[in-house]
């Protein structure tokens, strides 16, 4: 039926009379159509963009191609939006699915503050660990440590996000539990420390061939899925045990003494640094070597400080080294929770 005075043309498919207005806004709407197709879960034809449209713009405009194009500038925001609510149900259903398998970033930006707070935690652990040991007695101490540590963990997992001091309590949770498994290995079953020391490397190993054959990358800028994040605490884990054994290898087995395991490894976790400034080593590699480096450095230190004089400490005790440590802590996470200075931007 042709429109009358009264009917002004309509704009679609199948009106003769509106071919040219079909045209011209094809032509408009061809280079939003990535972005609106983005946005209705890739399900959207040019045809559909310009219904849209034609719902939007004045009736005056309809039976004027370039009026329209000057319309359909003017409500490009809108047509988009429109787009989106055309397909509602369908696009949130992918959304919702996409949401269970992508998280926001669960690890915190690597920043110097994150490195003096993951030090502060080392040392925390190392001693707060002797201390619950030698005041409770082992099984008590393991069986406390071990079910705050599960806890802890499991606060961490369920986060849909990072959180300073959710992701903080497990880490220092991890650190005293991760001392208490390395001490078992030699303490509860006699085996020695280099030992203990070549089984959790073997152990972290085995961790990180099986996270970047399963993922494909080691990376912590990658923590968005559930699967990545249990590689990452086990990695985590494995590494707090590992540094725990080998600072005690250096200090008993190879007698250097606490203070000289400190200074060795004080200079040991620089190279991780330069090698990454100067040799063009991986970011990743050298992260994670330094990230492994810093738990003897930060417990040799804390031993040398808490333990008695004849164990090779200053004797000042390990429960006031760890009520130190942990204000520090506190400090440190009660900035960052403030702050947000290491949250990672959400990534899209």
């Amino acid at each position: 039926m042709a429109a009358t005075a009264d009917e002004p043309a309509l704009v679609g498919p199948h009106r003769p009379a509106s071919r040219q207005a079909d045209r011209a806004s094809d032509l408009a709407l061809a280079p939003a159509l990535p972005e609106a197709r983005e946005a209705a879960g890739d399900r959207v034809r040019v045809d559909q963009v310009r219904h849209e449209v034609a719902e939007e713009v004045p009736e005056a405009a309809e039976a004027q191609p370039w009026g329209f194009l000057k319309n359909w500038y003017a409500n490009l925001i809108d047509v988009n939006q429109n787009v989106a609510m055309a397909s509602s149900a369908e696009a949130m259903t992918s959304g919702e699915r996409a949401a269970t398998r992508r998280m926001l970033s669960k690890v915190p930006e690597v920043t110097a503050l994150f490195w003096i707070t993951k030090v502060l935690t080392t040392g925390m652990g190392e001693v707060t660990s002797d201390w619950l040991v030698h005041r409770l007695g082992p099984p008590p101490a393991v069986a406390i440590g071990f079910v705050v540590f599960v806890i802890s963990l499991a606060a961490q997992m369920v986060t849909r996000r990072y959180i300073a001091s959710v992701y903080w309590l497990a880490v220092v949770m991890v650190s005293v539990f991760g001392t208490m498994a390395a001490d078992v290995l030699h303490v509860g079953l006699g085996i020695p420390y280099a030992v203990s020391t070549a089984f959790w490397a073997i152990v972290l190993t085995a961790v990180f061939l099986l996270w970047q054959r399963t993922e494909g990358t080691l990376s912590i800028h990658s923590i968005h899925t559930t699967r990545r994040e249990l590689f990452y605490w086990a990695a985590v884990l494995s590494t707090f045990a590992l540094g725990t054994a080998a600072g005690d290898l250096t200090a008993m087995t190879l007698h250097l003494g606490f203070l000289g395991s400190g200074l060795l490894f004080a200079g040991l976790i620089c190279l991780p640094a330069i090698g990454y400034r100067f040799l063009g080593l991986s970011a990743i590699g050298t992260f994670w070597a330094a990230y492994v480096l810093t738990r003897p450095l930060g417990a040799t230190f804390a031993d040398w400080v808490g333990l008695p004089s004849w164990r090779g400490g200053l004797g000042i005790g390990t429960g006031t080294v760890s009520l130190v440590l942990t204000a520090a802590i506190v400090m440190c996470v009660g900035y960052l929770q403030i702050t947000h200075e290491d949250v990672e931007p959400e990534s899209i």
